[in-house]
């Protein structure tokens, strides 16, 4: 493993937004699932302002620092999901972000070669946290 070039660690994620009467939970299946397009919008950007407000500092990565890889962590006490879907919701985000905010120049393989998502079982009661770690591909 390389030097960490980036670690952010929520430990407030939310699981689900409230736009209007409705709560949506934050999984893939947003984007799937019929929710219709100026909704999922608008949750993907509140989640990019949740993501920017976590980031100690905006990185811009070095081009000898690319490829680099990402790994997802997803603390939780529950233990019924599908780490693809909860993983994947804030994989998007994050890579709408990054490259929205210049930190790396695309989100493909040039940029960006490996993806990993792993979920760690908290105690019951616990809150979820988000980690995510951004270092270069060995």
């Amino acid at each position: 493993m390389g030097d960490i070039i980036q670690h952010i660690k929520c430990e407030d994620v939310p699981s689900s937004m409230t736009i209007g009467k409705k709560k949506y939970y934050l999984t893939n299946n947003i984007f799937y699932g019929g929710v219709h397009w100026a909704i999922r919008k608008k949750l993907v950007e509140m989640c990019k302002l949740y993501l920017m407000s976590k980031i100690s500092k905006r990185v811009v990565i070095k081009e000898e620092k690319f490829p680099i890889q990402i790994e997802i962590i997803y603390h939780s006490p529950k233990h019924t999901f599908d780490i693809d879907n909860k993983a994947g919701y804030w994989l998007k985000v994050l890579l709408d972000l990054i490259k929205q905010n210049g930190t790396v120049p695309d989100d493909n393989v040039k940029y960006i070669s490996s993806i990993k998502s792993s979920y760690v079982r908290l105690p019951a009661k616990s809150e979820d946290i988000l980690e995510i770690i951004i270092q270069p591909h060995p």
